[in-house]
């Protein structure tokens, strides 16, 4: 699932919820949050548009990865 909009929209607060909802209901589930990939697995990148282009290229790899292990991947970015 991927979860997009403005800035303090409530991205976060909605995949939060949505990760805790489906692991209560015993679905394997992960949250992948824009602010914390940019710490990590894109913490190399600035904000110009090839590097937004590239954070959501890898983002959207690692989704996938989760996907072919049966994770459900929760991307709020």
């Amino acid at each position: 699932m991927w979860i997009s909009g403005l800035p303090a929209a409530g991205k976060t607060t909605l995949s939060i919820a949505l990760e805790h909802e489906l692991l209560g209901r015993a679905r394997s589930a992960y949250r992948i949050d824009g602010d914390e990939v940019r710490r990590g697995l894109c913490g190399d990148l600035g904000f110009d548009r090839p590097s937004r282009r590239e954070n959501v290229r890898r983002v959207a790899f690692a989704a996938r990865m989760l996907a072919d292990a049966g994770v459900i991947a929760i991307v709020s970015l």
